[in-house]
């Protein structure tokens, strides 16, 4: 974990072996997830450095999308 900002900010390192890469620091991403108050709302940002070809930043990005889908409907019941 490289930051915490409770109700505000969670920024931290993650290595995926699946990426067939070795486990080394050039290899992690840094996640940085953002919540901005929106009236009765908060808006969830996401990104993700670090990806290495446009094929990998399009996979983490379907990814991700599909985390936040479910994070959206769980919090909307």
């Amino acid at each position: 974990i490289l930051e915490i900002a409770p109700e505000h900010r969670l920024r931290y390192t993650h290595f995926s072996p699946l990426a067939g890469v070795p486990d080394a620091p050039e290899n992690y991403h840094t996640v940085t997830i953002d919540l901005v108050p929106e009236g009765d709302a908060v808006r969830v940002t996401l990104a993700q450095d670090n990806n290495p070809s446009p094929e990998a930043r399009e996979h983490s990005e379907k990814n991700w999308a599909g985390m936040l889908d479910g994070l959206k409907k769980l919090l909307e019941h």
